[in-house]
């Protein structure tokens, strides 16, 4: 599924299954050969928020291997692996490079076994990105559509995101160094919307 203006795509952000909101998100552009999305985000039963919350983001969708790497935003590019390293089909694109998420000892194993058995040129990379039925993304919060006054919300980081052309699901991670780590974005489209069908993104 291709994401379009107006589509709605709604679901949950949790942190490490503690607190767990309602996000509904609102694509407004989606220009992947300009490596350009943006929209809408509305969330829901935030902790102590009593309304809910909208911002607007802009986003990037990454096209080539070195989009991959943030250079901005207070990430590194430690933290660029270790967030796009939770994402399997990253780790399919780039096979030993998946070993810095918070997965478990045996994973990780498995990711380095991979790799060893499985050497991927950059050519390679670049070609299974262009073919691959996921896209990547960074989604970051520009500025509060609507808020509380009081409100101690930030929008300072920014999210890793990983959709599925054939599903429309959107898996995503919040990165921050000032908020809780592993807060997790899940978010799918209704059962009834149009859908588009691809299985590769077609740069």
């Amino acid at each position: 599924m291709l994401l379009y203006p107006g589509q709605v795509l709604t679901g949950t952000q949790s942190v490490k299954s503690e607190n767990t909101w309602s996000v509904r998100v609102t694509i407004q552009k989606y220009a992947p050969e300009q490596g350009y999305v943006c929209g809408s985000m509305e969330a829901r039963h935030l902790p102590e928020q009593h309304d809910k919350v909208t911002t607007f983001w802009e986003g990037d969708v990454v096209t080539s291997l070195e989009h991959f790497w943030t250079s901005r935003w207070c990430a590194s590019r430690k933290s660029d692996l270790a967030h796009w390293g939770k994402f399997a089909p990253f780790r399919a694109i780039h096979p030993g490079h998946g070993t810095h998420s918070s997965s478990s000892s045996s994973t990780a194993a498995s990711s380095a076994s991979a790799s060893a058995s499985s050497p991927r040129s950059d050519s390679d990379a670049e070609r299974a990105l262009r073919t691959s039925r996921h896209v990547f993304m960074r989604w970051k919060e520009r500025f509060f559509i609507t808020r509380e006054s009081e409100s101690r919300i930030t929008i300072a980081g920014f999210y890793y995101v990983c959709l599925d052309l054939e599903t429309g699901a959107v898996d995503g991670y919040y990165f921050d160094p000032l908020s809780p780590p592993n807060q997790r974005l899940r978010l799918a489209p209704p059962t009834d919307a149009p859908v588009c069908f691809s299985t590769a993104q077609g740069y």
